[in-house]
């Protein structure tokens, strides 16, 4: 069984407000909670997803091979500004 986390004891684990929480499960969103009578719980599998689901990957960590290849841009003429302003 999942361990059942406080409001406050889940925004500790991810560097937030507990009143970003609160907003998150007011708004339905974001969260699966848990109500124990008038508390509020998360359960602990919840916020695992939670973090799963908003973990992105670093673009340092992407092979080059994955990243599109970009147009290159024309050079500058020596002694202007690349914004054309010089």
């Amino acid at each position: 069984m999942a361990r059942l986390l406080t409001v406050k004891e889940t925004a500790e684990v991810l560097g937030v407000k507990p009143s970003t929480v609160r907003a998150w499960i007011h708004r339905r969103e974001k969260l699966e909670v848990v109500k124990v009578g008038r508390a509020v719980r998360i359960p602990s599998e919840s916020l695992a997803a939670f973090i799963r689901a908003n973990t992105r990957i670093p673009v340092s960590l992407v092979s080059k091979s994955l990243r599109p290849v970009a147009a290159s841009a024309p050079e500058p003429e020596p002694g202007r500004c690349s914004r054309g302003l010089g």
